[in-house]
């Protein structure tokens, strides 16, 4: 019996490992800010700005960023830089061809 004891709770601390490690659900504002090696402050700022989501209340006193909502934002983020590369390609392609007509703005 106490060996079956011993390794169950070798599996609890593996399982609670695997928990705390690999599939972190909440992050808290520090946690999120070294995420993006930015301050604190910044996520605030952020955050009142409407340009990042908005923690999850948890309990009166605790609020914590979900993954599912921090990884959206990083999607968005890509695409808006995706965006903006094809926007300022065009416009660069654009400007040569002008320069190549002869023509100024």
């Amino acid at each position: 019996m106490k060996d079956k004891l011993i390794k169950l709770n070798g599996f609890n601390d593996r399982v609670r490992n695997i928990m705390k490690d690999d599939i972190k659900v909440y992050y808290s504002i520090r946690e999120t800010s070294q995420r993006y090696s930015v301050g604190v402050s910044t996520i605030y700022s952020w955050i009142q700005d409407a340009r990042f989501p908005k923690p999850n209340r948890l309990g009166p006193k605790l609020a914590r960023f979900h993954i599912n909502d921090l990884l959206r934002w990083e999607e968005q983020q890509i695409e808006c830089d995706i965006n903006n590369q094809e926007y300022l390609w065009k416009k660069e392609t654009d400007f040569m061809e002008r320069v190549t007509r002869g023509e100024s703005d």
